[in-house]
């Protein structure tokens, strides 16, 4: 990405010039004063338009910390749309000025979600990490749903894993001690990077605030083994492969997340309703309703049979509107509350899962298309639009 300021360089102006004449560039000062805001007003006033027509949004909120040092707070909003497809925007990347106390965390949620104008009876849930400060800020001080992020709670389990090994445990320590001689040692480093021959010599440090620093750290020791074995003239790598294997595995799993909601995790098979079947006592009984209440057995008051008196147009309108009826009744729709719920809980619980390869929205958009289970959709909007994790909001 260039700076602003590129618009003002007499190359950029001759390089433009020269693919299109017609081209007028605009100051830098216009730019910044009055094009960009324009553009950030339009999209923003779209956006808003966009969440007003959402019934429940989810968002995702994170802090991390850029190489200047500076803090920042990110937050996103996800929700599903009519024609259930998931939609994710980046509301706002906050500067944080203040330290990351609960109140100073629920204050800048509540200012971005009051900036979007998005009711707090619309929020489904915010997913973040399992830190301390971000759990109370949401979940006591707001008192929003706060729903922890799959990724961190699996990289947790993972470390906890670590520490209650300790053969595994010390072999880790081998390896900082390692690291850390290099970082510090300007001979040691020169010598590995002699010993090299061209391949990237520079061993990762296992830092906290990366994925799978552990990982990272054993990947670069691997990869590096015989010149920094030959540098340090010792072996400290015979116990290191079986390990990375299984964070190799925890790894290639964890970095499918990012970016995927549960629609990607729990999904359901499509569902047909069976035709109706409509046999001929039960549509002589509604046509005898249909035509007059005194009739009995399919004949009239005066002996004359009623269905001498009905043309064909109105047999196919009654079985039209029948079937119509059944197919409510069985889609949930139907005039009765309680047997819809009956209904819809029966059939929903007949849905198998599908594998993780399958699509659940996809899923849901087919039922939708063919009318089934459709009172389920606002349910399906609602807790689909949560993703798994908050790693995107770190990227």
């Amino acid at each position: 990405m260039h700076p602003l300021s590129m618009v003002e360089d007499e190359h950029f102006h001759a390089f433009v010039k020269a693919v299109d004449p017609r081209i007028a560039l605009p100051c830098r000062k216009t730019l910044t004063r009055s094009l960009l805001p324009e553009m950030y007003a339009e999209a923003k006033a779209k956006l808003v338009t966009e969440l007003s027509l959402a019934n429940h949004i989810s968002f995702i909120a994170d802090c991390w910390t850029w190489l200047t040092n500076a803090s920042y707070m990110t937050v996103t909003e996800h929700f599903i749309n009519d024609q259930l497809k998931m939609v994710s925007r980046v509301l706002s990347t906050l500067v944080l000025e203040v330290s990351n106390t609960s109140e100073n965390i629920a204050a800048n949620l509540k200012s971005v979600i009051a900036d979007w104008d998005v009711p707090e009876d619309k929020i489904s849930g915010i997913v973040t990490d399992n830190t301390s400060n971000f759990k109370r800020a949401i979940a006591n001080i707001l008192k929003w749903k706060h729903i922890p992020c799959f990724a961190h709670t699996l990289s947790l389990a993972v470390k906890d894993a670590i520490h209650d090994n300790p053969e595994f445990y010390a072999i880790l320590n081998k390896c900082r001690n390692i690291v850390t001689i290099f970082h510090h040692s300007g001979p040691a480093t020169l010598k590995l990077n002699q010993l090299s021959s061209g391949r990237k010599s520079r061993l990762q440090q296992e830092l906290p605030v990366r994925w799978n620093p552990t990982l990272i750290m054993i990947q670069s020791l691997l990869a590096l083994q015989e010149p920094v074995t030959d540098t340090l003239k010792c072996t400290e790598f015979e116990h290191e492969s079986s390990f990375s294997g299984f964070l190799s595995e925890f790894f290639a799993y964890r970095v499918e997340l990012p970016g995927c909601s549960f629609e990607d995790r729990i999904s359901f098979s499509e569902s047909f309703v069976r035709r109706c079947r409509l046999c001929r006592k039960r549509v002589v009984v509604e046509m005898r309703n249909l035509t007059d209440a005194n009739c009995q057995d399919g004949y009239d008051s005066v002996g004359k049979h009623f269905l001498n008196a009905i043309s064909s147009d109105d047999i196919r309108a009654l079985y039209d509107n029948r079937i119509s009826q059944l197919n409510l009744n069985r889609s949930g729709r139907g005039r009765s509350a309680s047997a819809n719920y009956i209904i819809i809980t029966s059939e929903y619980k007949k849905l198998p899962l599908l594998p993780s390869s399958k699509n659940t929205l996809k899923a849901w958009r087919s039922k939708q298309k063919d009318g089934i289970l459709l009172p389920m959709i606002p349910v399906v909007k609602k807790y689909a639009c949560i993703p798994a994790t908050s790693v995107p909001s770190e990227q």
